[in-house]
């Protein structure tokens, strides 16, 4: 059972979710990744905190709705959800490491210094 303020949470957690996945468009993952040098995927986290406008962005979010799911060598068959962290390693590595902060219990969330790479990137 679940208390109604739950529900009502978990819904709103789905609309911003939809809104996210709606406004990840191909030429802004291309224009994050041309001016940075970024991957597919850690554009794609990037640009995902981007537009989240600083909430945090679940980590079962950014490996659910991801460009490209690379096929494991797995044979339990479970996800790995260590590929966002590793993501998110990456893209701080590329880029600088104060772009996403890790909201612990959340997820990641863009800082200001992260909003302002992005806008100038996308041209904004």
């Amino acid at each position: 059972m679940t208390c109604r303020h739950c529900e009502e949470y978990r819904l709103r957690i789905a609309e911003l979710e939809d809104e996210l996945r709606d406004k990840s468009s191909s030429d802004r993952i291309a224009a994050l990744r041309y001016a940075h040098g970024l991957t597919e995927n850690e554009a794609f986290v990037l640009l995902s905190c981007y537009d989240s406008h600083g909430r945090p962005v679940s980590n079962y979010w950014l490996y659910a709705n991801r460009p490209r799911i690379v096929e494991h060598r797995n044979p339990l068959g479970y996800d790995n959800l260590n590929d966002v962290k590793v993501m998110i390693h990456r893209v701080r590595a590329k880029t600088a490491s104060n772009v996403i902060a890790t909201v612990y219990g959340s997820g990641y969330a863009i800082t200001p210094e992260g909003r302002e790479l992005v806008k100038k990137a996308l041209g904004e």
